[in-house]
């Protein structure tokens, strides 16, 4: 009974305060009438549990809940939700108003669903309705008076324009985790003036994709009816709702979209039925045989209000000093959460689940069971880990949860989040996600089962095997020769020590903890810091001078081997973004054209960011495959030797790539251009930067990355001339140690390898061989297939051509004539040597591309090669570059081309017959 005093005490007090503003009436009730609830039954107590439920988990989660309250036979399922062209104030004050109003226009009702201003939504049920949709449709006349007139001219246009935008935008809606969309499609008018038209999709966020699709469609449908019977096709603004989604349009004038606001729920959670919602009792009607007199009744209702108004007005002011309180309570935590990132602002979180994400605090919290001590992994000195099970992505992670004391570990979480999010290497602890939210610090890891090195290195009961423990060494290694050479920028670690490695359930390693990390550019030499890292492990002169660079990282690494012997990423752009900073595309800003499409020159303003943006020929399905092996692949890779790919767009049936701009172009423009030289160390440099954009490819990355189409067309260089491998449109994920990888024949002709093109199969070999050709082509000058002028022209691989000059023992002759002296005689022989090592005709023969760049880094001697040019075995010798079984013509087809820069083309095709040649291979028509 206390409890239903206090219910009905709340729904009172929260009538007479005035809440409901302008929200006061409803559009469009729909109220049950059968089996009605009688006043203060337990339906009318879940219900009013139900209210409050919603209006409180609605504000606090952008806008949307759906929740249930009671159980069964009076359980009652409820949801409310404001839509997105609202601002976030009138959303609130919508939800306060349905929330406590809708028994008022539904009083006693089991079921009712209503409208409020066109602002917010909510319905509930005595049976459960979520994940069903609602059909019905309302089509609203124009909003604000904005667009009274109708427009008759262009009708045609204007309707296809609409149903072409409003069909994109349902699909688009139900992929989005908010089941919303908005975009915008562009039409020409009856008097050659370009319009725009706006739209907007949004459904309730318990739809499944299926779901909302089929509510939209309910719209579409409508919409088509209403226009086709009423003439009304051309109407200039107009929109339509129903109970579970709603469309807008709107010609020349956008349509704000307000993602409303995440407040994360507190650390302890709350009782689901700790509150109530306020429930406005209808009147009960006198009694016709009541005594009293008329006046005494006067008095009794006037002396009844009169008590009633003061202690609504106490209740009402202490509700109203308690909100006040909380709201400034939330509004602090998140102020100096927000602090956190001043100084280094989040990128955007990675579309559709490519990096790191964003967690609320209540997924980790269940994850976790509530950070249990049963579930503790470990703890120091600025927080506790946790282990924990994310049941949607079925995955099991660790939690650190940063203490709230600690200031430095307040600087760490900053620095793991900035920093660890954006690398990517397989022997670097991943970052799945973080939370900063309700006065939490967490960060979320893939889970390491066999923990931390030092656990197995100092235990007696445990011996790692040597080869193991070398494996490890070369891991660690490995892990900072990315994070000081490879990677985009130099990240110093600063505290390198066993118990940040950790080892994954087949032991290899993983180094972690980058909350001491530092970030300099290459070549900068030390970072003057505080003192820090683990002693021990700090190199003396550091903690003398209080300076950090890569050789204290490098100090850090030799105790461990003594003991031993002992990561906001590409985002998703808005077709209109890149047709603005294209020009919409103008021949004037076009790059080059390749197999599946163009590459322009743009400029995103907002960013002050010159790109490239590749734009993928609608009729090409290969180029589409392409596109979508870029996004997968390329989003989730970081190196300095790689294109980056800053984002992309998938919408108005046009598939675009935005890359970061290379001035210099492609390789092939410069070493084949007689007007301008790459001296040799220049050159020497390149080799070396694409074999170390190749090594992270097949050994480095967490999986092993087949390029399968190296060749200088894709070998991009930057305002330094700094080499990046681009162009992943051909390219395939394979496990590390799976071998060669069945496909269909792709590539380049001159740089495929010969025993891929036999057998359809491309392995970490297959792009050694095609790294062979390039260098050998920089070295020499050379394009791989060579016209021969003597008694009879003829067509003579590169390969073949500079293998017969080192077994003359002439190798220098293969040189290019251009550098002249100006050439290091042993570092062009050591390239030229590798060159042929790695283009050796039997792959097994051919090293990896770590062996090779160990030779190239004079780190290992220079291979032995027979004096004359091996035979393949895998085919008849002369098969052993092209397939004899090639008759006629054939045409090879390569990737879209790797143009990111100014004034690269290439050719991506080649057509080959075959002839047989007393001395070699020969090839006519090339």
């Amino acid at each position: 009974m206390a409890r239903l005093f206090l219910l009905v005490l709340l729904s009172v007090v929260s009538s007479l305060s005035g809440l409901h503003g302008q929200f006061s009436t409803t559009d469009y009730p729909d109220c049950s009438n059968k089996d009605n609830y009688t006043m203060a039954s337990p339906y009318q107590v879940n219900l009013a549990e139900l209210m409050h439920g919603l209006l409180v988990s609605a504000i606090d989660n952008g806008g949307f809940a759906s929740l249930t309250a009671g159980e069964a036979p009076d359980k009652v399922f409820g949801l409310v939700m404001c839509y997105a062209d609202g601002n976030w104030t009138n959303c609130q004050n919508c939800i306060r108003a349905a929330t406590a109003g809708i028994q008022q226009a539904c009083p006693f009702s089991r079921v009712a669903r209503a409208w409020y201003d066109v602002v917010c939504v909510l319905r509930y049920s005595n049976q459960s309705f979520f994940s069903v949709a609602s059909l019905d449709t309302f089509v609203m006349n124009d909003y604000d008076g904005a667009a009274n007139a109708e427009v008759f001219d262009a009708a045609p246009s204007v309707n296809a324009t609409r149903w072409k935008l409003m069909s994109r935008l349902t699909v688009e809606a139900g992929s989005s985790s908010l089941r919303l969309a908005n975009g915008s499609e562009r039409y020409i008018d009856s008097q050659g003036m370009e319009q725009e038209m706006y739209g907007m999709a949004q459904c309730t966020r318990d739809l499944n994709a299926s779901q909302c699709t089929s509510c939209f469609n309910g719209h579409l449908q409508a919409y088509s009816s209403l226009w086709s019977v009423w003439k009304l096709i051309n109407r200039t603004y107009r929109g339509s709702m129903g109970y579970s989604c709603y469309m807008r349009y709107s010609v020349g004038i956008p349509i704000p979209i307000t993602i409303f606001p995440v407040a994360e729920p507190p650390q302890q959670p709350k009782s689901p039925r700790t509150s109530v919602t306020p429930t406005p009792l209808p009147p009960a009607s006198p009694s016709p045989s009541s005594t009293v007199p008329a006046s005494s009744r006067r008095s009794a209702l006037i002396v009844g209000a009169s008590a009633s108004s003061i202690a609504f007005a106490i209740i009402a002011g202490m509700s109203l000093w308690f909100g006040l309180r909380r709201r400034r309570q939330k509004k602090s935590a998140r102020e100096q959460e927000n602090q956190l990132f001043d100084e280094q602002p989040m990128e955007e979180e990675f579309d559709q689940g490519m990096g790191p994400r964003r967690f609320r605090y209540k997924e980790l919290a269940i994850a976790t069971k509530h950070f249990s001590d049963e579930g503790k992994l470990g703890h120091g000195g600025f927080g506790s880990v946790y282990h924990g099970y994310l049941k949607d992505d079925d995955l099991q992670v660790a939690v650190k949860r940063v203490s709230k004391t600690s200031q430095q570990g307040k600087k760490e979480y900053v620095s793991e989040v900035t920093i660890i999010s954006r690398l990517r290497h397989r022997n670097l602890v991943r970052l799945i996600g973080w939370c900063h939210g309700g006065g939490e610090l967490l960060l979320v890891y893939e889970l390491m089962p066999n923990g931390s090195l030092d656990t197995h290195i100092h235990n007696p009961e445990t011996v790692l095997s040597w080869p193991l423990r070398y494996e490890i060494v070369l891991g660690i290694g490995s892990a900072l020769l990315y994070l000081h050479q490879d990677w985009e920028q130099c990240v110093l670690h600063r505290d390198i020590k066993p118990s940040n490695l950790m080892l994954d359930a087949s032991f290899n390693v993983k180094l972690g903890d980058f909350g001491l990390a530092r970030l300099v550019q290459h070549g900068q030499g030390s970072h003057t810091t505080m003192l820090a890292g683990t002693m021990g492990y700090m190199d003396p002169e550091s903690m003398a001078s209080g300076r950090a660079s890569t050789e204290s990282d490098v100090y850090s690494f030799g105790p461990m081997e003594e003991e031993f012997d002992q990561g906001m990423g590409p985002r998703r752009f808005r077709y209109k973004e890149l047709a603005i900073a294209t020009k919409h595309f103008s021949d004037e800003g076009k790059l080059g054209h390749g197999g599946f499409g163009s590459v322009y020159h743009g400029y995103l303003k907002d960013d002050d960011l010159q790109v490239a943006v590749k734009r993928v020929s609608k009729t090409s399905q290969q180029g589409k495959k392409e596109y979508v092996s870029e996004v997968t692949i390329i989003s989730r890779l970081r190196h300095r030797n790689l294109v980056r790919l800053i984002g992309w767009c998938h919408g108005g049936g046009e598939l675009l790539l935005v890359y970061e701009l290379m001035p210099n172009g492609s390789l092939d423009t410069h070493i084949h251009n007689p007007e301008t030289v790459l001296s040799w160390p220049l050159r020497y440099e390149i080799v070396l930067g694409i074999g170390s954009a190749l090594l992270y490819l097949h050994q480095d990355w967490e999986q092993c990355v087949l390029h399968r189409d190296i060749k200088p067309s894709n070998l991009m260089l930057d305002a330094s001339f700094n080499v990046k491998l681009g162009d992943f449109g051909l390219a395939r994920l394979v496990q590390h140690g799976q071998g060669s990888h069945t496909t269909m024949l792709a590539g380049t002709m001159g740089y495929m390898d010969p025993e891929s093109m036999a057998s359809g199969r491309a392995s970490t070999e297959s792009d050694v061989y095609s790294f062979g050709v390039v260098i050998l082509e920089i070295a020499c000058g050379r394009r791989p297939l060579l016209v021969l002028r003597g008694n009879e022209a003829c067509t003579m691989h590169l390969v073949q051509f500079i293998w017969e000059l080192y077994g003359a023992g002439r190798i220098l002759d293969a040189v290019d004539h251009r550098l002249n002296d100006e050439l290091d005689s042993q570092e062009i022989q050591r390239v030229i040597i590798v060159g042929l090592w790695c283009t050796h005709p039997n792959r097994s023969l051919r090293p990896s591309i770590r062996q090779a760049m160990n030779v190239l880094r004079t780190e290992a001697p220079l291979p032995s090669l027979p004096a004359k040019m091996p035979v393949a075995m895998f085919v008849s010798p002369v098969d052993s570059f092209l397939s004899e079984s090639i008759t006629g013509t054939t045409t090879i087809s390569s990737g879209s081309g790797g143009t990111y820069g100014a004034g690269t083309t290439h050719s991506s095709t080649y057509t080959t017959s075959t002839t047989r040649s007393g001395s070699g291979i020969h090839t006519g028509n090339v």
